[in-house]
């Protein structure tokens, strides 16, 4: 999956479920499978904020350097994630097998922040 793609279908659907999208454009240059990583975690993300968050806002926000990708999705929903479901789950997998780290907050009533970071 292309990353620019996947952002281009994940505003199409939050903004269908009418939850305002703010977002960069996605790094260029990055390995194919690092990119189709990250736009599957970016899909599991969106879904998630779509089925779950009562959001009305929601961002993508990408930093990039010579070791490493971040890519951060937040939203100002319900928050309120105390474990995680298989969604996450495997949304950490993936990370954990290119070699990334994710982590996140779901706080009550402040929405719910997910933080991949994968080498470059």
């Amino acid at each position: 999956a292309d990353l620019a793609a996947e952002l281009a279908s994940a505003r199409l659907l939050v903004e269908a479920s009418g939850i305002n999208l703010e977002y960069d454009a996605p790094p260029t240059g990055l390995a194919p499978a690092c990119e189709g990583d990250l736009a599957l975690v970016l899909r599991e993300a969106v879904t998630n904020i779509v089925r779950h968050a009562r959001a009305s806002r929601a961002s993508v926000r990408f930093v990039a350097d010579a070791q490493a990708v971040s890519m951060t999705v937040e939203d100002d929903g319900r928050g309120n994630v105390h474990e995680e479901g298989n969604g996450l789950r495997g949304m950490r997998e993936r990370v954990a097998a290119i070699g990334g780290t994710m982590s996140f907050d779901g706080s009550a009533g402040r929405g719910t922040r997910l933080l991949v970071r994968v080498p470059s």
